[in-house]
């Protein structure tokens, strides 16, 4: 009772408490030190992240108040997602789903933690969307639709590159946000083994209650890692347009620029434990894999006719050919590798070259593996005005290619 009374003195925020201010800066800035609290105190520690987080209206008013204010701009970007400043000093790079309060009440209470780090994105990116924060507005976000099968209502959320990237620790966004979003992906990804869990239901969940792409990109790393076990969650995220192409994004800034966390020096002892843990996270394998793959994942299995439907949905909302723009046939591109309908036979494959790649899954029995044939799949032709288009990029590409080796041979030389 009286470390409960403790918590409730720091969800006060009174400057005049420095106990308490030194308590919640332990136990919110660090994963070590908020796991027993977490364990034993959920409701307060949701309780306290709220208030030590979130910016209010009030906050708002007192600012628009100050005649100094606008000449007295917070460093990082909290304050455009509903975020105090102070949680820049304290969630500092790395960001980690170790860091804060979030893992440990994951793995102890998934349905507070999940509720907690929804509620917290929701509350972001609703300041973000509608740019509450009066000074320094950051770029737009803008509403995209996701369906769920079966479900009569579309899922309406903000989306945009930066929150798309914000699990990923590769776009500019508060800290504490990017460690909720961490934590989250690591534990949906660790109970993906266990049986007793409904994935489907979990992820399905996630979508359904949150208002933003940042959640969503969790859900699509999860769906990713496991198509198996994503259902109608991963039919959801292929039904949007902006989310297939915000992953291919995120996919090719994972190869070129995985996280910042390699880079960094630590600065304090614990940074070494959460720098160790992103490049952890960095090599999970499925980070080379975008919700393409998923697609055509999903037509190997049982969800083949849903994905198809989905894809026709896709075509038939686009314009007739004459009007499409450079991005609606960069569009009908991408439908074009997801569509396996259209795939054609390459070449076959020798049965020992998929045995070694093969090693370390279940073991088949050997009689049905004796007759199984193997065969490389390549994509079907291309419609004209796409080969086209193909063709021309390639060329710049090359052209592209050239001018900057030539460049990096001047800057060697001189």
């Amino acid at each position: 009772e009286v470390f409960r009374a403790l918590l409730k003195r720091g969800v006060s925020g009174d400057s005049q408490d420095p106990v308490a201010e030194d308590l919640v800066e332990l136990l919110l800035t660090e994963g070590s030190n908020s796991s027993f609290a977490s364990r034993f105190f959920p409701e307060e520690m949701t309780e306290l992240g709220r208030s030590y987080l979130c910016l209010t209206e009030q906050d708002v008013e007192k600012v628009l108040q100050d005649p100094h204010a606008r000449s007295h701009s917070p460093i990082g970007v909290e304050p455009q997602f509903g975020i105090t400043p102070q949680a820049h000093y304290s969630f500092s790079v790395p960001a980690s789903a170790l860091r804060g309060p979030f893992w440990p009440l994951l793995q102890w209470h998934p349905k507070i933690g999940t509720e907690f780090i929804v509620e917290l994105m929701n509350h972001a990116c609703s300041w973000y969307g509608e740019q509450k924060w009066p000074f320094d507005q950051l770029e737009p976000a803008w509403k995209t639709e996701l369906d769920i099968p079966g479900e009569d209502e579309s899922i309406i959320q903000w989306a945009n590159g930066r929150l798309y990237g914000m699990y990923r620790g590769t776009s500019v966004a508060p800290y504490a946000l990017q460690s909720a979003l961490m934590a989250l992906e690591k534990w949906l990804l660790e109970i993906a083994g266990r049986e007793e869990f409904d994935h489907e239901a979990w992820l399905l969940k996630l979508l359904k209650e949150s208002n933003n792409v940042a959640v969503t990109a969790v859900v699509a790393s999860v769906c990713i890692a496991h198509p198996e076990k994503c259902g109608r969650a991963g039919l959801a995220l292929l039904s949007s347009r902006d989310v297939v192409q915000l992953d291919r994004s995120r996919m090719v800034s994972d190869r070129a620029n995985p996280s910042i966390a390699k880079h960094l020096p630590s600065v304090q002892p614990q940074d070494g434990i959460f720098q160790d843990e992103r490049k952890e996270a960095d090599n999970l394998p499925h980070r080379k894999s975008d919700l393409e793959y998923l697609a055509v994942k999903l037509q190997s299995e049982s969800s083949q006719e849903e994905v198809w439907r989905v894809i026709d949905q896709h075509r038939d909302k686009l314009p007739p050919r004459e009007e499409q723009s450079e991005k609606d046939k960069t569009w009908r591109l991408a439908l074009h590798r997801m569509d396996a309908r259209g795939f054609e036979v390459d070449e076959e494959v020798p049965a020992s070259d998929v045995e070694e790649e093969s090693q370390g899954e279940e073991e088949s029995d050997d009689s049905e593996d004796a007759e199984k044939r193997y065969f490389k799949m390549a994509l079907g032709e291309l419609e004209p005005d796409l080969e086209k288009m193909v063709e021309q990029n390639e060329r710049d590409f090359t052209k592209q290619a050239e001018d900057l080796s030539l460049v990096n041979w001047g800057r060697s030389a001189w």
